[in-house]
């Protein structure tokens, strides 16, 4: 499946908004802030790993597979959106890159599954 798959569309807006909902949700479960403060950081993390994982899009789709993209994408913002939890908190690394780990991969698992949907079985 080609990486360009992930530009068809309105994906990446898509999965943004998505996201961010998703990683907010978990920042609350992990008690991070309340519900409003951790939608403001999901928003600020995701925005800032966005702008990463866009100067990096050439790179990245040039990894060739769809799923090896997608996990490049997700380690990429893992790193960048651990250190602006981090920055915004000033809790300690561990927490925050657990945070944006955790975050991460219910927003990720939801990608895969949304890329699986476009495979056949015949």
């Amino acid at each position: 499946m080609p990486s360009s798959l992930l530009l068809a569309g309105y994906f990446p807006l898509f999965f943004l908004v998505i996201a961010t909902l998703m990683k907010a949700t978990v920042f609350f479960q992990l008690k991070w802030e309340s519900f409003k403060q951790s939608l403001r950081d999901a928003v600020l993390a995701n925005l800032a790993s966005a702008f990463v994982i866009l100067l990096l899009s050439q790179l990245l789709l040039g990894l060739g597979n769809v799923f090896t993209t997608l996990f490049a994408a997700m380690v990429v913002s893992v790193i960048v959106e651990g250190f602006v939890l981090f920055m915004l908190r000033k809790r300690s690394l561990k927490v925050s890159y657990r945070a944006a780990l955790l975050g991460n991969a219910v927003a990720f698992l939801f990608a895969y599954f949304y890329l699986f949907s476009f495979l056949t079985i015949f």
